[in-house]
């Protein structure tokens, strides 16, 4: 079942950062557990029913349960968009959201963070594998 999920608060306006969320995702069931943003580049935006259908076709699977938000229409103020963050994600005056932002994933110990976004390729990125 999938429900909504507060992912926090934006820092200029207090307002909610709103999500959804798998009911098994903080169970004690031995599953894989995906965040899964949307937009977080800021690229070509995914639409709300699109990124459904995403958490629908995930919700399909017993062996996966997951967070999500589609930052499609939440007007984040996010600096630095490279993942996984090198630097500025423990203390940066410019995007506080930033901060938070990296910090919740971290709280909420994922095994993969994908981050879809439109472009006119496609590609998958790896990140923390190069060595």
């Amino acid at each position: 079942m999938i429900t909504e999920y507060p992912v926090g608060i934006k820092s200029f306006d207090e307002s909610p950062i709103t999500g959804f969320k798998h009911s098994e995702y903080h169970s004690d069931e031995i599953l894989h557990r995906i965040i899964l943003l949307s937009n977080y580049e800021h690229s070509e935006h995914i639409s709300d029913s699109e990124f459904s259908e995403l958490l629908e076709t995930l919700n399909q699977s017993n062996k996966i349960s997951f967070l999500g938000s589609n930052f499609n229409q939440q007007n984040l103020n996010l600096n630095n968009k490279n993942f996984p963050p090198t630097n500025g994600f423990t203390f940066e005056n410019d995007s506080s959201d930033h901060i938070y932002f990296w910090r919740w994933i971290t709280m909420e110990s994922p095994d993969f963070v994908i981050l879809v976004n439109l472009s006119s390729e496609e590609k998958i990125k790896l990140y923390g594998f190069e060595n």
